[in-house]
């Protein structure tokens, strides 16, 4: 017995090009706030304190890249006012 399926319903003519503006306005990832490039750091740190690092982040509720940032936003604000920056 062969399997039948239905097909997608094809759309019926072309879109405006006010409809397509819309799409392109509103699509896919344009729901967030426009944000600055990020870059990646790696730290390489004792598997030990990655481990109690991340289980006290999970606890807190925290995500790890976030308490981090947060961290290195502390930091930079202190070393700039040690140098006078």
């Amino acid at each position: 017995m062969a399997k039948t399926f239905k097909t997608a319903p094809r759309p019926s003519g072309q879109p405006s090009v006010d409809q397509m503006a819309a799409y392109v306005r509103s699509g896919a990832g344009k729901d967030k706030a426009e944000e600055e490039a990020t870059a990646r750091m790696s730290v390489d740190l004792p598997e030990s304190l990655h481990r109690r690092y991340k289980a006290a982040c999970v606890r807190a509720g925290l995500k790890m890249s976030a308490d981090v940032t947060s961290w290195v936003e502390r930091r930079a604000a202190e070393l700039e006012k040690q140098v006078g920056a």
